[in-house]
Formats: structure tokens, C-alpha cells, sequence
């Protein structure tokens, strides 16, 4: 519900200190799990007419993957690329099927 409010000081967070982003957890699960968990409950949730909220978690995917793969191989998130595009492709699909 308040995912536009905290894009900002997460984005900070990426951008800043991504390394303590990573190493992080919350109750034994990493900061970025907590992240992917959190996005894909928007996108599966978003029922704005705008999708404000999915452009917000959107926004943080986008985030994630340019902060925590400057060129890195093997990168800290590959593990998690495969699960980013699918939540981000399902998404578009849900969009694209809601038009026709």
C-alpha cells in the first residue's frame, strides 16, 4: 500500500551503500528477497487504474539490477534474473491481455 512511499529511501539505499544492501537481512532473509517478495505482491496487486504502484516497484526492479550489476561477473543478483524477468514479463502480459 505505501510501496511510492518507500521507493525513494530504497533507491537511496541501492544507490548509496549496495554493498551493505546485499549483505543485509531481516529476519534471516536478505534485504534483496524482501525486495523481490514485496514487488512481486505489487505487481500482482496493483489494481490503480494508472498502475502507480507497479511503475513504483518497477522503478526499484530497475534499481536493483543496474546498482548490483556494474559489470560484475559473475554478478552479486544473477541468481535473480531469471525471477525479475519473469515477474516483470508476466506483469506486461497481464497489461497487454487488459487492453485487448
Amino acid at each position: 500500500d505505501y510501496i511510492t512511499e518507500i521507493m525513494v529511501p530504497i533507491l537511496n539505499y541501492l544507490s548509496k551503500d549496495i554493498d551493505t544492501f546485499l549483505n543485509t537481512t531481516h529476519n534471516g532473509q536478505p534485504l534483496t528477497m524482501l525486495l523481490l517478495s514485496v514487488v512481486e505482491k505489487v505487481f500482482s496487486n496493483d489494481s490503480s487504474d494508472c498502475g502507480k504502484d507497479s511503475k513504483a516497484a518497477a522503478t526499484m526492479l530497475t534499481c536493483l539490477v543496474t546498482c548490483c550489476h556494474p559489470g560484475k561477473s559473475p554478478g552479486p543478483i544473477d541468481s535473480l534474473i531469471p525471477n525479475i524477468l519473469y515477474m516483470t514479463l508476466t506483469k506486461l502480459n497481464t497489461i497487454l491481455s487488459n487492453k485487448q
